[in-house]
């Protein structure tokens, strides 16, 4: 999981505060990936500073990042959700794909 293999990297060196913060997040993502950063803090029961210093120690660039990470944890089994870029591209090419051989059957030769 994205999410789980930012925060592994970087627990070692992290003070409690921040293990605490990434805690909360990798137990309950689902939450994360609706809260706007002053929910979060609060919710962490830190500020707002701490807790985007927290993240960012993680590995994790912004707080849009990390709703990205939450949510794409929360949907990582869905084959409906693609889990990168590269998915989604090949999903769409095959769509495309298909879309081309419908229209070409249709054709009707001059």
């Amino acid at each position: 999981m994205l999410l789980q293999g930012e925060i592994a990297q970087c627990y070692e060196d992290l003070n409690v505060t921040d293990r605490r913060i990434l805690g909360f997040i990798s137990q309950d993502p689902e939450k994360f990936a609706q809260f706007n950063a002053e929910q979060a803090a609060d919710y962490c029961a830190v500020s707002r500073a701490t807790f985007l210093r927290a993240i960012r120690k993680a590995g994790i660039d912004s707080f849009a990042a990390l709703k990205y990470l939450c949510s794409r944890s929360i949907h990582r089994q869905d084959p409906a959700n693609p889990s990168t870029i590269h998915e989604i591209c090949r999903n769409m090419e095959a769509a495309l794909n298909q879309l081309i051989l419908h229209c070409k059957s249709r054709l009707k030769p001059f």
